[in-house]
C-alpha cells in the first residue's frame, strides 16, 4: 500500500473559519449558517495529504473577532476559554484531539491557549498557509497550532509549513546555553500581582533549567502597537468583510458592525502610517 504520512491516523479540531469540503463552515455567525464549501482550505488539504484527518470543527468568536461562541473553560466552566480560537484550545486541553487549528490576527492562538493551558503556536507570517479561511485582516491573519506539548506543536508546525522552509520536526539539543528574553509590555502595569509573580516564577523555572534570561523593556514606540493594530484590523476589517456587512447586517452583532463603521471611517493615511 501506500506510504503513512506523517500524521497518518492524526484527529485535528479545526477552527470553523477555515473551509472543509463537505463539512459545514459557519464562521461563529448566524450569516453562515448552513454554508457547506466546496473545497478545503489549503492548510486543511495539507492535513489530509499528511494523514491526518478532521475530527471536527471548534467554536470560533464570530468572524474570527471578538463576540465569543458558547465554549467554556475546560478546567473551569465559570471561565473563559479565551478567543476567538476558543473551540480550538479548550479541545486540546479536555483531551478530545491531540491538535487543533486556530488563527490569529491580534492574541487569537496565544490568549486561549495561555487561559486553557496548552502550547499555541503562531508561526511566522506566510510559513503556513492562509488560503481558504475566511478573511478578517489580510496583514495579520495567521494560522495557528494548539497542541498538548512542545514536541507536538514542532512536529505539526513542521508537517504544515510551505514547501522550503526548514523547520526541524524535533527539538535538537542545545550546544550552548539558550538565550531568552523576558519581554515586559507597556501594559505590564495593569497585570494583577499573581499574573506578574506566575510570569516571575516562569523566568526562575527557565533559569533553572540552565538557560539565560534577560528581562528587556520594549521602546516606548510600542505603547502605540495596540492603536496601529485596532487601525489595521479596522480598515481591513471593512474591505473584507464589506459585501457580509452589505447583505447580512442584520444577522452580524453590534460589536462587528461598530468595527466595521469605526474602520469604514479611518482615512488612508492614518491607516497607511499605522502599517
Amino acid at each position: 500500500g501506500e506510504t503513512p504520512g506523517p500524521l497518518q491516523g492524526v484527529p485535528i479540531g479545526v477552527k470553523d473559519i477555515f473551509a472543509t469540503a463537505g463539512i459545514p463552515t459557519e464562521m461563529g455567525s448566524p450569516a453562515f449558517a448552513g454554508h457547506i464549501p466546496d473545497r478545503s482550505a489549503k492548510v486543511i488539504e495539507r492535513l489530509e495529504a499528511r494523514g491526518a484527518f478532521v475530527m471536527g470543527k471548534t467554536v470560533t468568536a464570530e468572524c474570527g473577532f471578538l463576540f465569543p461562541g458558547k465554549t467554556r473553560n475546560p478546567w473551569n466552566l465559570r471561565h473563559t476559554p479565551g478567543g476567538s480560537s476558543s473551540g480550538s484550545a479548550a479541545a486540546v486541553a479536555a483531551g478530545f484531539v491531540p491538535a487543533a487549528l486556530g488563527t490569529q490576527n491580534n492574541g487569537s492562538v496565544i490568549r486561549p491557549a495561555a487561559f486553557c493551558g496548552v502550547v499555541g503556536f503562531k508561526p511566522t507570517q506566510g510559513l503556513i498557509p492562509i488560503e481558504g479561511a475566511l478573511t478578517f485582516s489580510h496583514t495579520l491573519d495567521q494560522p495557528g497550532i494548539f497542541t498538548r506539548c512542545v514536541e507536538d506543536a514542532a512536529f505539526l508546525a513542521a508537517s504544515l509549513a510551505d514547501d522550503g522552509a526548514q523547520l526541524s520536526p524535533s527539538i535538537p539539543a542545545c550546544s550552548t546555553p539558550p538565550r531568552l528574553a523576558a519581554v515586559k509590555t507597556p501594559v505590564w502595569e495593569q497585570a494583577e500581582d499573581d499574573a506578574k509573580q506566575n510570569f516571575r516564577e516562569n523566568i526562575q523555572t527557565i533559569q533553572k533549567g540552565g538557560a539565560r534570561v534577560e528581562e528587556v523593556e520594549l521602546p516606548e514606540i510600542f505603547s502605540h502597537a495596540h492603536r496601529a493594530i485596532r487601525t489595521i484590523m479596522t480598515v481591513e476589517s471593512a474591505l473584507n468583510l464589506e459585501e457580509l456587512h452589505r447583505k447580512q447586517a442584520p444577522l452580524l452583532s453590534s460589536t462587528l458592525k461598530d468595527f466595521i463603521a469605526e474602520g469604514t471611517d479611518t482615512g488612508a493615511v492614518v491607516y497607511l502610517q499605522a502599517l
